[in-house]
């Protein structure tokens, strides 16, 4: 029996509290809310999306392998990029969100372990300036 891919993305909005610090967590949330609206929009049905804590994300994605995820995850972060958040003061806020991406048996056989492989790559695609997609390469 072939086992399906399972591919875990994590996401981390990029300067979220200067955005939360600037325009009020009200403004906050609703960039919260128009992530989420993004990610589920570009996922397919079978994709798992959880808010894992502050302006942190993850998404299961049963069935797809590392080039299938990848291009969800840099769907999700072109899309954002590009969606007008909120006026405010005559302001539009725009948000960007670094993705880590990592794969059940490359990176982890575990879940726990997955989700601290795609951590890792997240925090390389923000160290690398945010607003990108990275791999955890071993």
């Amino acid at each position: 029996m072939t086992r399906q891919p399972v591919s875990l993305l994590a996401f981390d909005l990029d300067h979220f509290k200067t955005i939360n610090d600037r325009y009020g967590h009200r403004t906050g949330d609703e960039v919260l809310k128009t992530f989420a609206d993004v990610a589920r929009s570009a996922m397919g049905h079978e994709a798992i999306l959880a808010r894992i804590g502050g302006e942190e994300f993850a998404a299961l994605l049963p069935g797809h392998d590392r080039v299938r995820a990848k291009a969800v995850g840099e769907a999700i972060a072109t899309r954002f990029a590009q969606t007008a958040m909120n006026k405010v003061d005559g302001v539009v806020i725009r948000a960007t969100v670094s993705v880590g991406l990592a794969q059940h048996g490359h990176e982890a056989s575990t879940l726990s372990d997955l989700l601290a492989a795609a951590d890792a790559a997240l925090y390389s695609a923000k160290a690398l300036g945010g607003n990108r997609l990275e791999t955890l390469v071993l």
